[in-house]
């Protein structure tokens, strides 16, 4: 049992999605590979634990965009900075 709810609820808002360890991802791949690993049978057993599969599957794909977004983010605010430079320097 959870002896404190609130502070359990603010360590999921507080936990770092960006920065999930690959053998973490891995092992969560196998889990939300399980066809039994859904919101729908788990909120069967409980609606706790459709709650936090939900969440869990969430943050596994947010991660997996994060990771191929990242990338692309940094390049295009690079490219601005370079392009305000030049622009500055034509000025």
């Amino acid at each position: 049992m959870i002896t404190n709810p609130n502070k359990f609820i603010e360590e999921l808002r507080a936990f770092d999605k960006e920065n999930i360890d690959q053998y973490i991802l891995d092992e969560m791949d196998k889990i939300i590979a399980n066809p039994l690993y859904t919101f729908e049978t788990m909120s069967n057993k409980s609606k706790a634990a459709g709650t936090l599969c939900k969440w869990s599957i969430a943050i596994i794909s947010y991660n997996k965009v994060y990771k191929i977004v990242k990338p692309l983010d940094d390049s295009a605010k690079a490219a601005k900075a370079e392009a305000e430079e030049k622009l500055a320097e034509l000025a």
